[in-house]
């Protein structure tokens, strides 16, 4: 019995709160002494029939041209084609000549249906004066304006579901979140299922405070339409974020302009941040997919499709694609869409995560990675880094004991195990094209804790440095069959391309140095003043420069042999102010 009367009592509740919801009408050539409770009978203006409902109403709005409201009670409007599919509206729209204003606090508005298109005087269509808002814009058009900037009040959320936003060449950004420190302090900002195109600058700005973004199964074209190099289609500056950042299931895909970018993000948030799944493609040279200019944590962007005008693109294409330190593999490689038409791009299951980076340490084997540093972070102590061949711009920093070795084929994974074949032949010989070599288009700097090193079939090169290699720390390093090339032109430097500034040994062989042709001389092989080296072996090399021997002592061992020495300047080999037990100089031809 008491069963009864508890479900009886909430079926009358219900029953009652649902009669308790009244719709409005609002139509054009409408009177707002009308009552509005009928479509026969309706209202003229949407702000009469907010000042007549009461929290929970719906306002159907019909077509035709209105203009916007000051809204201080939990409402929903609904344009004329609020119940059509985004992209295939019917009939003539429901378009909004100026904004909507939340005026009182911790009120719902929900807005749907609707169009702005392409005002005279550029609008936000809604607009939070008090505190605590809750917004939702849903199947909605907006062209050529800002359609939300949620700044100088305290949002409470915002939510944003199958909208198209259309900059149409002077719409600078469809969505500002904050610049206000309080912007959106509660549950954030979700937005998802639209499209975003041609906007001068970002599409989705975030600046200010929110406790979290999410950003999911959209699609962004030719945004950044400026080219800025510090905007993208998603431009985020996360030192103020307070909550997680989620940017999944994105399709970006038609850069027009160079510096276009997908994703550019300034500062760092202690909170979780994802760049997962989404889909970047025809991306050329030069049009970043994801940019980040502060690089003291990673960000996991792992499982994204990374597409070029002609496919998927190399691991090279990536890496030079990709600024800051993101986690970039595992990675999808095959790119099929299985959303079944749908805006935003959901993988295939099978590809999501399916391929792992060129790069891989034999602390894990199951693992790779798309940069070498990434890879020597990693590995523990003695660990063997091995890079398939290709181009890695990177300045790397040893701060461990690890073996660096290059040149290598495409993994195979044959029966749950990795096979790889390498080419660390003798660098003398080897071919000189890049698709020959692991290159690392940068430096390599030795510091603490790193006592061993070894070198083998890596081309390291810059243009715009002649000291490839500085071994800072008493350290054992060995370097075989590796090529150090500067094409840095001007003056003759004072440290050679492989520097020792500290006490160790150090054995070169097999190896070059080379420099470029016409240009001053430079030092291949040079030691730091009181560096005293207890070994040094340069054996069977060929070097465009000399060999300054300083800084050793009496309990030094110098063996140069073998060596053929070009374009060293006055001296081939060069001995200052040292006091060696034993020096072996044989068979160079300098």
């Amino acid at each position: 019995m008491i069963s009864r009367l508890l479900l009886s009592l909430l079926t009358l509740l219900v029953a009652t709160s649902m009669y308790a919801q009244t719709t409005l009408y609002v139509r054009v050539g409408g009177t707002d002494i009308n009552d509005g409770l009928t479509p026969d009978n309706p209202k003229g203006t949407i702000q009469q029939a907010v000042n007549a409902a009461a929290n929970g109403d719906y306002i159907d709005v019909g077509p035709g041209n209105f203009y916007g409201a000051l809204v201080d009670v939990n409402v929903t409007i609904l344009g004329a084609n609020a119940n059509d599919p985004m992209g295939a509206w019917v009939g003539a729209p429901t378009q909004i000549l100026s904004p909507f204003f939340v005026s009182a606090d911790n009120v719902t508005l929900t807005l749907g249906g609707v169009l702005q298109a392409a005002p005279a005087t550029e609008f936000r269509l809604i607009e939070v004066w008090n505190n605590g808002a809750n917004v939702t814009l849903t199947n909605s058009r907006i062209i050529g304006g800002s359609a939300i900037t949620t700044q100088g009040q305290n949002w409470s959320s915002l939510t944003i579901n199958e909208c198209e936003f259309v900059g149409g060449g002077s719409g600078a950004n469809a969505i500002v979140l904050g610049t206000s420190a309080n912007a959106l302090y509660k549950t954030g900002a979700t937005i998802s299922g639209s499209v975003f195109n041609d906007f001068t600058s970002a599409a989705i700005s975030v600046t200010g405070n929110p406790s979290g973004v999410s950003i999911t199964n959209n699609e962004f074209k030719n945004n950044n339409s400026n080219g800025s190099a510090t905007q993208a289609a998603i431009a985020m500056t996360l030192t103020n974020v307070g909550g997680a950042t989620i940017i999944k299931e994105n399709y970006f895909h038609e850069w027009a302009f160079a510096n276009n970018g997908c994703v550019y993000i300034e500062g760092t948030s202690a909170s979780t941040v994802e760049i997962k799944r989404n889909r970047f493609g025809d991306v050329a040279e030069g049009f970043p997919y994801l940019k980040r200019t502060t690089a003291a944590t990673y960000i996991d962007a792992t499982c994204n499709y990374f597409g070029t005008t002609s496919g998927v693109a190399s691991p090279a294409h990536i890496r030079s694609n990709v600024s800051g330190r993101f986690t970039i593999a595992p990675y999808n490689s095959g790119g099929a869409d299985s959303d079944g038409g749908l805006i935003g791009f959901i993988p295939n299951e099978a590809e999501a995560c399916g391929t792992e980076g060129p790069v891989k340490t034999s602390t894990d084997m199951t693992k790779g990675y798309f940069w070498i540093q990434d890879a020597i972070d990693v590995s523990a102590a003695g660990a063997t880094v091995y890079a398939e061949k290709g181009t890695y711009t990177e300045n790397l920093s040893i701060t461990k004991n690890v073996t660096l070795s290059g040149s290598y084929d495409p993994w195979q994974k044959v029966g749950g195990n990795y096979t790889f074949a390498g080419d660390q032949s003798d660098a003398r010989t080897k071919s000189s094209a890049d698709n020959a070599w692991t290159i690392v288009n940068g430096t390599i700097n030795t510091t603490a804790g790193a006592t061993t090193l070894a070198i083998n079939g890596v081309k390291v090169q810059s243009a715009t440095a002649t000291k490839l290699l500085t071994l800072n720390q008493s350290i054992s390093a060995t370097i075989n069959n590796s090529w150090f090339s500067t094409t840095k032109t001007g003056t003759t430097p004072t440290d050679g391309v492989i520097h020792s500034n500290r006490q160790g040994a150090i054995t070169i062989a097999t190896s070059k140095i080379t420099r470029p042709a016409g240009a001053n001389y430079i030092k291949a092989v040079t030691f730091g003043i009181g560096n005293a080296c207890t070994s040094v072996t340069i054996e069977d090399n060929i070097f465009e420069g000399s060999i300054e021997l300083r800084g050793l002592n009496t309990a030094s061992a110098v063996t140069i042999d073998g060596n053929v020495i070009n374009d060293a300047g006055v001296d081939g080999i060069a001995q200052i102010g040292n006091s060696i037990r034993t020096f072996t100089i044989t068979s160079n031809d300098i």
